[in-house]
């Protein structure tokens, strides 16, 4: 009887052992990527097109998001009839917003052009912060608006930091929260929650419906195309 009953214990510690194992950083990011479509798959994904509507304030803006990996961000948005745009490349940065009485394109300045190094990747967000040499760490669970998600600290390898706050049903991002230098030079923290997952048929799943602080509204994508852009003159300049 005694053995049994100290068999029983085992077993009971066994199992409670099992249940308060905390997932490390590691675990998490490969379940994560796992989820998302491997990282095969997104290591093949080398331009997306992303178009829908972002809504700012009651208002409906067309947008359309363009990236070549590593080459070039775009950023064309409709308003009121009239085309506006962001262009990022490696060595420079435009802004040409006709609606706010523009001109001519505006030249952005280096800090923004660094800022926005992230924004030419084409590739998931842990695969970039793995391949830049961020350091990850796990911070168990948090409640957030009434569920608990897992927590995950990026800790950025030239300054600044993001939480992630990952659903621990799916492993997809629900929220991630940045630090970030404003206009001001005061730091402040930019969070972006990421809704309506989508798995398309190149094996990778994209969130379609993003709305984040930085944007001030609530973008839902309708249509994303994987490597249909080839040619890099859509992010030069026309004067």
């Amino acid at each position: 009887m005694k053995a049994i009953f100290k068999t029983l214990m085992l077993g009971a510690a066994a199992f409670c052992t099992l249940q308060v194992h905390a997932q490390t950083a590691e675990e998490l990011v490969k379940k994560h990527i796992d989820a998302v479509g491997g990282a095969a798959n997104w290591q093949k994904v080398n331009s997306m097109k992303q178009s829908g509507t972002l809504t700012m304030q009651g208002m409906p803006i067309e947008v359309t998001l363009t990236k070549l990996n590593g080459k070039g961000y775009r950023q064309d948005l409709n308003i009121m009839g009239m085309e506006n745009y962001i262009i990022m490349t490696p060595t420079g940065g435009w802004m040409f917003f006709p609606i706010q009485q523009q001109t001519e394109p505006k030249e952005l300045t280096a800090d923004d052009v660094k800022n926005s190094t992230d924004e030419m990747s084409t590739q998931e967000d842990f695969l970039i912060y793995q391949a830049a040499g961020d350091k990850i760490t796990a911070e168990g669970k948090e409640t957030v608006e009434g569920k608990e998600y897992l927590k995950l600290n990026v800790a950025h390898k030239n300054g600044g930091a993001t939480t992630v706050y990952m659903d621990p049903a799916t492993y997809y991002t629900y929220r991630t929260v940045s630090t970030v230098k404003g206009e001001d030079g005061d730091e402040h923290e930019v969070a972006t929650t990421y809704t309506n997952y989508k798995k398309l048929p190149e094996g990778v799943v994209v969130a379609m419906n993003i709305e984040s602080d930085a944007i001030g509204g609530a973008l839902e994508i309708k249509n994303v195309e994987i490597n249909t852009v080839k040619d890099e003159s859509i992010f030069q300049v026309k004067k």
